[in-house]
């Protein structure tokens, strides 16, 4: 694994958790690869901070963006697959050895953060998936986790639900907070 990570990188506005789910599923899909190809292999993580202008073939606004891009050097993939990857619950993979929501959530994700996400891959050469964020001029920050006392109440509360296990953690749940 090799990094070329930019230095002064752009801030973003992302929610840590969606884009470290991001991450994580192109690595997965990246060792996936290299893995049915390679006794051993290459992942290099790259980040820059870009300038996409009006005659971009991305069909992003322009302005200042941050690049991700992850390469590997495992199978590739031919045309028609990857035309597909994104699409929900489509796997190349065996029955049972993925549910084909992986690409599908990091498209998903990085459409909702305002981004685009590409690839390119060749039978034989391997992948690379290239993410863009827009750039943000905010400060950034850091959430605090809340220090805020659960408050309980009393009264009744029906609780409705056809799985007996979901029916009494909740019971619990509910009676610890009084009601």
């Amino acid at each position: 694994m090799t990094t070329n990570l930019a230095d002064k990188l752009h801030r973003i506005e992302a929610d840590q958790g969606q884009i470290d789910q991001v991450l994580l599923n192109l690595y997965v899909n990246a060792w996936q690869a290299i893995q049915d190809f390679h006794k051993s292999g290459r992942l290099t993580i790259e980040t820059t901070n870009i300038e996409i202008d009006n005659q971009n073939h991305l069909q992003l606004t322009p302005g200042s963006y941050v690049k991700i891009t992850i390469s590997d050097n495992g199978c590739g993939m031919n045309k028609e697959t990857q035309k597909r990857i994104f699409e929900p619950f489509f796997s190349t993979k065996q029955r049972g050895s993925g549910s084909g929501l992986g690409l599908s959530s990091v498209y998903g994700i990085i459409q909702n953060h305002g981004g685009m996400v590409t690839v390119y891959s060749e039978i034989k050469l391997g992948s690379t998936f290239n993410i863009f964020l827009p750039a943000v001029t905010k400060k950034a920050v850091i959430e605090e986790k809340s220090k805020q006392k659960i408050t309980s109440g009393q009264g009744t509360i029906l609780l409705v639900d056809d799985e007996a296990i979901v029916r009494e953690v909740n019971e619990e749940i509910i009676a610890a907070l009084g009601y």
